[in-house]
């Protein structure tokens, strides 16, 4: 990127825009926020264990921490007005974060045990399916619920059926 300040403007010639220069109390905050971030950082577990921890140990704490948060965000739908587009955000956001969850349990139980169980895939696979079929219930129409439902089922069933196998 290509820019040049003259006077108190930031210009941006590959962009074609001028923009002022950020304050002095904005640069403050900015830089206040950087250090606070850094801070957190480095008394974050996870960033504490990833210097020195075993896999297995790094993989349990990214899945309670992953936990911690697919509750979070089912506490703020919960709680979000129904039907609204922060609600459907939410739930697209819990779904990634139990499908994080869900990668990081079989790759915990891959590392400690091999390939997981049956047993355990269907546990996780049906507290996934059990959370889908929630969200979509509240929020998609009664036919579009049961489409996406029996879709999820399908890729899930199809996807999984050489771990469910051995049961």
């Amino acid at each position: 990127m290509d820019t040049c300040n003259v006077l108190n403007l930031d210009l941006d010639v590959d962009n074609r825009q001028v923009k002022p220069r950020p304050c002095a109390r904005s640069l403050a905050r900015r830089l206040a926020f950087q250090s606070a971030e850094e801070e957190h950082a480095d008394q974050d577990p996870i960033v504490r264990a990833a210097s020195g921890a075993s896999t297995a140990e790094l993989l349990r704490l990214d899945l309670f921490e992953l936990a911690k948060e697919a509750a979070a965000l089912k506490f703020e739908r919960i709680n979000a007005p129904p039907g609204s587009r922060e609600q459907a955000r939410l739930i697209t956001r819990r779904v990634r974060a139990l499908r994080a969850c869900a990668r990081t349990a079989i790759q915990l139980h891959k590392v400690e045990s091999g390939t997981p169980s049956a047993a355990v895939t269907r546990r996780i696979t049906d507290l996934l399916r059990h959370d889908i079929e929630a969200a979509a219930v509240d929020v998609l129409p009664a036919e579009q619920a049961r489409d996406l439902i029996e879709r999820f089922r399908s890729r899930v069933a199809a996807g999984l059926e050489h771990l469910l196998d051995d049961a």
